[in-house]
């Protein structure tokens, strides 16, 4: 049961993720990833 919610849990985040990436410049996307890397 858990491993259900950790999937569903996991899924809503990608499909969050992928929207996020269709919004947003592959220049800003990489621009937050090495500040997250960075900080």
């Amino acid at each position: 049961m858990e491993l259900l919610f950790f999937g569903w849990y996991f899924l809503r985040i990608f499909s969050i993720l992928c929207a996020y990436v269709d919004h947003v410049s592959l220049g800003d996307l990489t621009r937050s990833m090495t500040l997250l890397v960075l900080s």
